[in-house]
């Protein structure tokens, strides 16, 4: 037999003995590529740190300005609560200028949280002023549930901040503006009610009331409410019943004199 020498003919002997090998062997995995290392996590910026910070502080003010509002709101009268009134109705008449305005009010315990009290007029004289309709709603919710809805009425569900008064007397809760441009802010003096509320919707709409309370059996009545450069109400109670109900309110604005009676036909009470 004569002997394979020429150079291709090994090659090719060459390769086929390697691919025969190969064929009783599994499929060779390539290698895996070393991973690259992961970059270290940067460390927060000091702009980070501080808006962190800020908004913790944010969060425990409205914390703690909630907080203060629900103390407020535990101290002042109120009927519900306080006299475990169910339903109440009656009859409010409110004289203005020689005119007179008669409205029925109407609270239920069933009613929405958000209006537990209805109040409808039954006569309004023509050329009646809005406002005195406006407030004498007011002085129905008043009424029927206290003072609390009406003094602290705007309760945004937004962050509220929380800080002492310039004089450093007094706690302020701010409630920024929420759909609207409006602001109000509330002082509470050390028994922790509102003595004061400011409200503003710019530099030209802005109002400043005070409040006055007097103490019966542990809770706050509303005894005057006064705006600065303003009307002044005083408010007056009847425990006829068993329970003080407003009665009568006297507003005096420079000259002019209103007074508002309340009748109550109706006062259901929790047997509890």
């Amino acid at each position: 037999m004569s002997r394979l020498t020429h150079p291709v003919v090994l090659a090719t002997l060459a390769f086929a003995v390697f691919a025969a090998g190969c064929r009783d062997e599994a499929t060779p995995v390539p290698a895996k590529p070393a991973e690259t290392p992961l970059a270290p996590k940067p460390e927060p910026s000091s702009a980070d740190e501080a808006e962190r910070i800020l908004e913790e502080a944010k969060k425990k003010f409205d914390h703690d300005a909630r907080g203060l509002l629900a103390s407020f709101e535990s101290r002042a009268y109120d009927p519900r609560r306080d006299g475990r009134v169910l339903r109440a109705s009656g009859t409010l008449v409110v004289k203005a200028g020689g005119k007179e305005a008669t409205y029925r009010f109407s609270y239920d315990a069933a009613n929405p949280e958000e209006k537990p009290v209805t109040t409808d007029p039954v006569a309004e004289p023509e050329g009646w002023d809005p406002a005195l309709a406006r407030r004498a709603r007011a002085w129905a919710v008043q009424a029927c549930v206290g003072p609390f809805a009406v003094v602290a009425f705007y309760r945004p569900p937004i962050q509220l901040a929380f800080a002492r008064s310039i004089d450093r007397k007094n706690i302020v809760v701010t409630a920024p503006p929420f759909r609207g441009p409006l602001s109000v802010s509330y002082s509470f003096d050390d028994r922790q009610v509102v003595t004061i509320r400011g409200e503003w919707t710019d530099e030209r709409n802005r109002s400043v009331t005070k409040y006055e309370w007097d103490l019966f059996r542990g809770r706050h009545m509303l005894r005057r409410e006064s705006i600065h450069q303003g009307a002044v109400a005083d408010f007056e109670y009847d425990d006829g019943r068993g329970l003080p109900l407003l009665s009568r309110v006297r507003l005096t604005d420079g000259d002019e004199v209103v007074t508002a009676e309340f009748t109550f036909d109706t006062v259901e009470r929790r047997s509890d």
